[in-house]
């Protein structure tokens, strides 16, 4: 359907302002209740850099599997902070190199990549402005306008109900093994963050 012949804006007062969907205190609040967007993420999006760690890890994991058949992911993790912790300035050079030219290669892509055109609400339209040849946007169903492209709010998923009465997912011995040692580790480390007292 053709734009609205006679342009909102032609009074002052109408003039196109920026669609607002949603206060902060809303946004903040349908943060805490989101599980998860609707919206795809692009699959042309360019790669988040790799740390030097995280090289490592790639070099050694296999080996730590096959070392230690038995550990789980967090055991797993453990034993290579631990690894890496013992690495050192020149043992860890090479992987800071791998980390430089990843950072250098998603800092070029990030540079050319377009981010794909994010879908308008329902009832929303594109049109030029004869007068400026600029385009705008126009809701149809109430001849609202606006210079900003609107987007559409993701859909959110229902948060799903946890049964009280269902049973707990048993613990691993490593998560056990935690529960034992993390007051006195606290207690020794009182500066340290959860990450950091992770891989004492």
């Amino acid at each position: 359907s053709e734009a609205p012949f006679n342009y909102p804006w032609k009074c002052s007062h109408n003039r196109p302002r920026p669609l607002i969907f949603k206060t902060f205190t809303s946004f903040a609040l349908e943060r805490r209740t989101m599980v998860k967007s609707d919206r795809p993420k692009d699959p042309n999006a360019p790669k988040r850099a790799k740390s030097a760690y995280f090289f490592f890890m790639d070099d050694v994991r296999d080996k730590v599997k096959k070392k230690h058949p038995t550990a789980g992911i967090g055991e797993l993790g453990k034993l290579m902070g631990e690894m890496w912790s013992k690495l050192s300035e020149k043992e860890k050079l090479p992987y800071q190199k791998k980390a430089d030219k990843d950072k250098e290669r998603y800092n070029a892509e990030k540079e050319a990549y377009v981010p794909p055109t994010p879908q308008m609400p329902k009832d929303w339209a594109e049109a030029q402005d004869p007068n400026t040849g600029k385009t705008y946007y126009y809701n149809r169903k109430t001849s609202e306008t606006t210079w900003s492209r609107p987007e559409a709010a993701p859909l959110k998923l229902k948060k799903k109900k946890k049964d009280p009465d269902a049973p707990k997912r048993a613990k691993s011995a490593y998560f056990f093994f935690m529960d034992a040692v993390r007051g006195k580790t606290k207690a020794d480390n009182p500066t340290a963050t959860i990450g950091e007292l992770g891989k004492l």
